[in-house]
């Protein structure tokens, strides 16, 4: 009887701890689960290819990936369907699809698989974990093999990898080294911990802890780049969008089976990588490779108006090596600098900038978008306000040193009995400016430099606050009645002294 009596508690406790046990135990078969790849190969219709040789192809890639990579991935080899319909909503029978909701997946491939979109993407039924494209076309002179990496489960692109053919019997060869380049290994983010004022996220790595048959085969290596992202999904786990992190990378330190730790490098202050999402979203990082090449990076304003940011210093410096700071350029009026990529290092990391203040840090890998925009800190109103601080300062040093003059002047001729002297130096003292005058400058350009960037209008705000405390302390109003006191009295005790 006891035992029927608890057993609804312990039947509740153990549906309420099952999401943790469930997600702890995800976690940890995560770099045990295989990944599901599909393949695609597609040769151009064009001599010397032919149907034969695509055929022999895709067995002997097959045979070759099997043998090269082995129980990592699971792969299912053929040629593109004519034609697959894209995951849209079913139609009613009366409506005849729409041209565009087919892809011809082959054409796509051999004429536009380096601009191939995510979303034109037809997924096979069941979701595979990788669609991989593998398309051989006729150049002057042989063959080129272009690969590209499709991450299903987060609906992401790899960039598109490339290798020559000057011989048919090294196809295979050069499509196999295409996939393998191409390929974008999964991560889930495990945690972060703390080195220091940096951020270390282990990840865990989708297959990393089963044996690559080649093991001369190097899938991860210290100095790769990954990087983060959120993956959100419906209650029924179906895809519903990701979340990328632009001005964020992971870079590869140290790498286990079970775990791979990654240094963060970041271009949020204080941001960190979430480690759970909310609700059903799942926290994972891609790896990305540097196509080389260059990036056209656009600095704008973060608050409206959206201006360009033109002058700004851009350093860099790859994220291994901190010391190695060097300047990429200056942007020109539109704001625009092109940054080149770095022989031996896929990323590096960006310090913007503007006279002696350090605007923005933006990691970037060169090459993987032609062009990104950085919305960062407009520091103009700063740099006006410290113009203005530089100049009022030094009025504020010079009134203070005739102030001193002034006042050593005034007390010899007080004590010279010069008091007609002392009082005519006592009108020009009066004449200086005050600190009263001082202030209401400050008020009328803080007014006028004011901004709707928080952080810049904090750091006005202090430059402010500083000199208004420095008037404060120098200009003193008491200088003036103390010496007019000291002269009355002096004047006083020579006539009390003559009438004697």
């Amino acid at each position: 009887m006891n035992v029927l009596t608890r057993l609804p508690k312990f039947l509740a406790a153990i549906v309420l701890l099952w999401p943790a046990v469930a997600g702890a135990a995800d976690q940890s078969v995560w770099p045990l689960t295989p990944y599901q790849v599909r393949v695609f190969v597609a040769l151009a219709p064009e001599a010397p290819l032919t149907p034969r040789l695509e055929a022999d192809l895709l067995a002997d890639l097959s045979a070759r990936i099997e043998a090269v990579v082995g129980p990592p991935w699971n792969v299912t080899m053929s040629a593109p369907p004519p034609a697959l319909r894209r995951d849209k909503p079913k139609l009613q029978r009366s409506a005849r699809p729409k041209r565009d909701e087919f892809a011809d997946l082959r054409r796509d491939m051999l004429y536009g698989l380096d601009t191939l979109q995510a979303d034109k993407i037809p997924i096979p039924s069941p979701e595979p974990d990788k669609i991989l494209f593998v398309a051989v076309t006729v150049v002057p002179g042989g063959l080129k093999v272009m690969a590209r990496d499709f991450d299903v489960h987060t609906r992401t692109l790899s960039y598109p990898v490339t290798r020559p053919v000057w011989q048919i019997g090294s196809l295979c060869d050069a499509s196999l080294d295409a996939l393998l380049s191409a390929f974008a290994p999964l991560a889930r983010v495990d945690r972060i911990e703390r080195d220091g004022k940096d951020s270390i996220a282990v990840l865990r790595v989708k297959a990393a802890g089963l044996p690559i048959r080649d093991p001369s085969l190097k899938i991860l290596q210290a100095g790769d780049v990954f990087r983060p992202l959120v993956c959100y999904k419906n209650r029924d786990n179906k895809y519903l969008g990701t979340s990328r992190s632009r001005w964020s990378l992971c870079v590869v330190e140290k790498i286990a089976p079970e775990e791979v730790r990654c240094r963060v490098h970041s271009g949020v202050r204080g941001a960190e990588m979430p480690t759970r999402g909310k609700g059903r979203a799942e926290s994972l990082a891609l790896r990305v490779q540097s196509p080389g090449g260059s990036t056209m990076v656009l600095l704008q304003s973060r608050v409206p108006p959206k201006k360009p940011l033109a002058g700004c210093d851009v350093y860099a410096y790859p994220p291994d090596k901190k010391d190695a700071v060097a300047l990429v350029g200056q942007t020109d009026r539109r704001g625009l600098l092109l940054v080149p990529s770095l022989k031996g290092s896929p990323a590096r990391v960006l310090l913007v900038q503007n006279g002696n203040a350090l605007l923005a840090k933006l990691p970037i890998v060169p090459g993987l978008e032609r062009q990104v925009t950085a919305e960062i800190p407009n520091d103009d109103q700063r740099l006006g306000a410290e113009g203005f601080i530089t100049g009022l300062q030094e009025e504020l040093f010079d009134i203070v040193a005739r102030q001193k003059i002034f006042v050593a002047m005034i007390k010899s001729r007080v004590d010279a009995k010069q008091f007609d002297k002392a009082a005519e130096l006592i009108d020009k003292l009066r004449g200086l400016p005050t600190a009263q005058q001082l202030n209401l400058q400050l008020v009328s350009e803080q007014e006028r430099l004011a901004t709707s960037d928080p952080s810049i209008q904090k750091k006005i705000d202090m430059l402010m606050n500083d000199t208004r405390q420095l008037i404060d302390k120098w200009l003193d109003p008491q200088i003036i009645e103390d010496l007019e006191r000291d002269l009355r009295e002096a004047k006083t005790a020579a006539e009390k002294s003559a009438a004697n």
